[in-house]
């Protein structure tokens, strides 16, 4: 199994799927003012609306998930025909590590995997320049299935440890992940552990930085 037409995934950033012209979304987040009141004069002053139709719709992909027509294909090296990939009767594909069913040609991704593709933001390669800069993620075969494994630990009810190689993306997901707890669950504690003390600072760092540039 492989994918294709994987942008359909990230119509935010790839299918102009945005909110009006004047929404909060489309300005500048270091000019928006913290306080109420600041941020009352602000959007005053730039004749800023609130697209609240738009945002109910991105709300409900980031709970219940969003599917992207025409994404799967026979082949790929990644998830393997017929050894993690089943085909049953109906044409269905199983994918029995990850206890899932995917049905036809369409893809269904989790509501964390959507905010992750369109209102994450991570620090990777840039194709056209050679170098890392601050951009949205891209889809990726396992990208896909540790965000499958982080919906199956949840409906089992689990705890989950990670044992990974750098400069896979992980860290990236793991912080997202952190993110939409605190964004999507009220009353969310948050315990993060690390040893190294260069480590820890990184990884506050990095955070503090992500939240600022966060779309919602």
């Amino acid at each position: 199994m492989k994918f294709v037409n994987t942008k359909r995934l990230s119509p935010v950033i790839y299918e102009g799927d945005l909110p009006h012209k004047y929404d909060l979304f489309h300005r500048p987040f270091k000019q928006v003012p913290e306080s109420e009141k600041e941020l009352t004069k602000y959007c005053q002053k730039y004749g800023v609306v609130n697209d609240d139709a738009w945002w109910d719709i991105q709300k409900d992909r980031c709970i219940n998930g969003y599917t992207a027509k025409d994404i799967l294909r026979n082949g790929g090296e990644c998830f393997v025909d017929g050894r993690d990939v089943i085909r049953r009767a109906n044409g269905d594909r199983y994918l029995p590590d990850l206890d899932l069913t995917i049905s036809g040609d369409d893809l269904h991704i989790s509501g964390r995997q959507y905010f992750y593709l369109n209102f994450w933001k991570i620090k990777r390669l840039d194709k056209k320049t050679g170098r890392k800069k601050v951009l949205p993620p891209a889809f990726t075969d396992l990208s896909f299935e540790n965000w499958s494994l982080r919906e199956r630990r949840l409906k089992l009810m689990k705890h989950m440890t990670w044992f990974k190689r750098r400069q896979v993306g992980l860290t990236e997901e793991s912080a997202c992940d952190v993110a939409y707890d605190f964004l999507f669950f009220d009353d969310s504690y948050i315990h993060t552990c690390i040893h190294q003390n260069l480590i820890r600072r990184f990884f506050f760092f990095h955070n503090n930085h992500i939240f600022h540039n966060l779309y919602v």
